[in-house]
């Protein structure tokens, strides 16, 4: 038998998918991937080898390339779509074990009828740009900085460490359903009561033009409530209000009455104050 020769990139190649066979644990169990795919009800919104739905994509070439971070991307991000297709559908949500996972794709792989396209380049993490992205993300808004804690939700260091990438999968993918619903708390906290055609109105109902411009037309003040820049969110628009309070009550005009809003009409306020912002 010849001995090949080998070129630096051919030997870059091989010696990352022999790395590979390792690093992402044992194959799966193909026959039982099928049995879950059933059971799991994945059946009803996805299709592998032509037989399932057709609500969600076709899941032929998910995991063919035995890459976890890959497959951890796609369902991460289609965590919140998933989520609201099955609520609306009324399919529950279902948990994934590590195992489930590393079956599931040995299923996909045996079953598909696609393989992906094009290379994919996975170099090795950087603990420095995991924290930066930590930070832009948002995460440390609720789990707090690595390592010091101090947030709403569980510290996020160390939580990968004793469990194979696919077990990290599994668990991503089983906390999506409450880290949406927090998010949704936290950034959606005026959502559903506010209408920004109904604060429009108001702003003229409540006698805010006597002073205040609209589009430009309306009081005599330099403030267009139309287009007041910053106020997107909500903490800024109850900061403006808060302190516009103490503004017209210092005011000369003293005749002025202070308006009064319910619940539902400061939601509607806020949602015009958003959309208008520039």
């Amino acid at each position: 038998m010849e001995l090949p020769h080998l070129s630096p990139r051919e030997a870059g190649d091989l010696f990352a998918y022999v790395y590979t066979l390792g690093y992402f644990g044992d194959r799966g169990d193909s026959l039982r991937g099928e049995a879950l795919f059933q059971e799991k009800s994945c059946v009803r919104c996805h299709q592998v080898g032509g037989v399932g739905g057709v609500v969600g994509p076709v899941l032929d070439g998910v995991g063919a390339r035995g890459v976890p971070i890959e497959l951890a991307t796609s369902m991460w991000n289609h965590g919140p779509a998933m989520l609201k297709a099955s609520r609306t559908r009324g399919i529950s949500r279902p948990r994934l074990s590590g195992q489930d996972i590393a079956d599931l794709v040995a299923y996909f792989q045996s079953a598909g009828r696609t393989t992906p396209t094009g290379n994919l380049y996975i170099l090795p993490g950087d603990p420095r740009a995991g924290g930066e992205l930590i930070e832009e993300r948002g995460c440390s808004g609720c789990h707090g900085a690595p390592g010091r804690g101090g947030g709403r939700a569980a510290d996020l260091a160390g939580l990968a460490r004793g469990t194979s990438l696919v077990d990290f999968v599994a668990s991503m993918w089983n906390k999506a359903p409450a880290m949406i619903a927090a998010l949704q708390a936290a950034v959606n906290y005026f959502a559903g009561a506010g209408s920004a055609d109904r604060g429009r109105i108001l702003v003229t109902e409540k006698g805010c033009t006597v002073c205040h411009t609209l589009d430009g037309g309306g009081g005599n003040a330099s403030l267009d409530l139309s287009a007041v820049p910053g106020m997107n969110r909500p903490a800024p628009i109850t900061a403006a209000l808060w302190n516009h309070v103490f503004e017209l009550g210092n005011s000369e005009d003293d005749g002025m009455d202070w308006p009064s809003f319910t619940g539902s009409e400061m939601g509607d306020l806020m949602a015009f104050f958003r959309a208008s912002s520039p």
